[in-house]
């Protein structure tokens, strides 16, 4: 909300501005509350979807993202044209606002008390202690819960809501277990086996217990949030290196050629804003299929969708190298796009998944990570490419580019090589045995 209204107020800013220093500080405002804003967004859906859907869903979010670099500069262009300097930062800020509001109808995530208390070790007093607090996010049963199950976690998200139904969650406990003996006592006398008894003396307490038990919850910190963590300790963890390494050297490549491709198509083809912005689109459309890329990914895996994707935008990055004329630079730009897209999206997912499965409480701090690595790289990019372009062409530069994305690639996806190898040695050897 703060990320939303800062950036109302910074882009309000530039239509005000009077001179150069202050669009410098209604940039430095406006980036710092987009990158908030989009820091948290990114953390909040990690928070909200499941892992193995979450590449489906940062698809989406790329794919709106693409959408907006799309309609941007026509809509901006259209209100400059017709309406003045001040109307596209108008235009935004009311965005920003109409956004601002959205945001105020989105419920924080609750956090659950559930107490739960073991029963002591004298079932006949039918005495209980030993009560621990756990907080939990969200009370996740198995895909297919069976009635018993899903009665019990309304009976207990009904007992949170209002203590005076906890009687009625004793009674489902307790006829639960008689439940249970009689099921296990049936069993074994059809088997031969000697029949074992779990005791009469049960509780509500117990019965969320085990109910928690069956929960795939994440070891948590004392507070139940998950294990805190700094962001030093996330970027010293191996898959979230590889990750932030693959965005770098993608965003470089991609944002470098960003400002250098209009003054080549200048000097090349005399080509000017329009047909420089329409060249643009090839790039930029595949990234509307980003969705897709993030579900397959979610079924093969994030890190051999993403290997491909780098595959994909080293032969295109060589490829932009060569073309000498306005219509051939349509497809190596749609390659180019593609193999970004396909790079990007996986990676989000998969870094999400590294902080799930260590139960750290740290999405935020991840794609706090992530967006400062992606600014970086859209400095580094382009000020690399600079360089490269004048001093030694725009050929060069492409080619550079290339090499660059070629010598990182093992390093960043070591593992999915080494097993893609494997894989390919082993089928080999099947294949020689079966013809031998």
């Amino acid at each position: 909300m703060v990320g939303m209204l800062g950036l109302a107020v910074a882009t309000v800013g530039f239509s005000l501005a009077s001179n150069y220093w202050v669009l410098i500080l209604a940039r430095i405002g406006q980036g710092s509350a987009g990158g908030a804003s989009w820091t948290i967004g990114l953390g909040l859906l990690a928070d909200v979807y499941p892992p193995d859907n979450l590449g489906v869903i940062m698809g989406a979010t790329i794919t709106a993202n693409a959408v907006g670099f799309m309609l941007g500069p026509m809509v901006g262009g259209y209100l400059y044209e017709y309406h003045g300097y001040s109307a596209p930062f108008i235009f935004c800020a009311g965005l920003a606002i109409l956004d601002f509001l959205c945001i105020v109808f989105i419920a924080e995530p609750e956090k659950k008390n559930i107490t739960t208390v073991r029963p002591d070790q004298d079932q006949n007093e039918g005495a209980c202690s030993n009560a621990t607090e756990q907080e939990v996010d969200e009370l996740t049963v198995h895909d297919e819960p069976s009635t018993t199950t899903v009665v019990a976690v309304e009976r207990a998200a009904a007992a949170i809501a209002n203590p005076q139904h906890a009687q009625e969650i004793l009674d489902d406990g307790l006829h639960h277990q008689d439940h249970i003996e009689k099921k296990n006592a049936t069993q074994h006398q059809a088997t031969g086996s000697g029949s074992s008894s779990y005791g009469t003396s049960s509780s509500a307490a117990s019965f969320s217990q085990s109910l928690l038990e069956d929960a795939p919850l994440n070891e948590t910190s004392k507070n139940g949030a998950g294990i805190d963590v700094s962001m030093f300790e996330i970027a010293s963890n191996w898959t979230i290196t590889c990750c932030l390494l693959a965005t770098f050297v993608a965003a470089s490549v991609f944002s470098g050629l960003e400002p250098i491709l209009p003054l080549y198509l200048g000097e090349l083809l005399g080509a000017g804003p329009t047909q420089t912005g329409l060249i643009f689109l090839a790039a930029i459309f595949p990234t509307l299929f980003s969705s897709a890329i993030g579900y397959y990914a979610d079924k093969v895996g994030h890190f051999y969708v993403s290997l491909l994707g780098m595959a994909i935008f080293a032969f295109a990055t060589f490829s932009l190298s060569m073309p000498k004329s306005f219509l051939a630079f349509i497809l190596p730009l749609a390659l180019f796009g593609l193999g970004s897209s396909t790079i990007l999206t996986p990676l989000l997912p998969a870094m999400a998944d590294v902080v799930n499965k260590k139960g750290w409480n740290g999405y935020a701090k991840t794609y706090a990570l992530y967006n400062m690595t992606y600014s970086l790289s859209m400095a580094v990019g382009p000020i690399l490419a600079g360089f490269i372009f004048e001093d030694f062409g725009f050929w060069w530069m492409m080619v550079m580019f290339g090499i660059m994305i070629v010598v990182a690639t093992p390093v960043i996806f070591t593992a999915q090589i080494a097993q893609v190898i494997a894989r390919w040695r082993g089928s080999s050897r099947t294949s020689d045995t079966v013809h031998a």
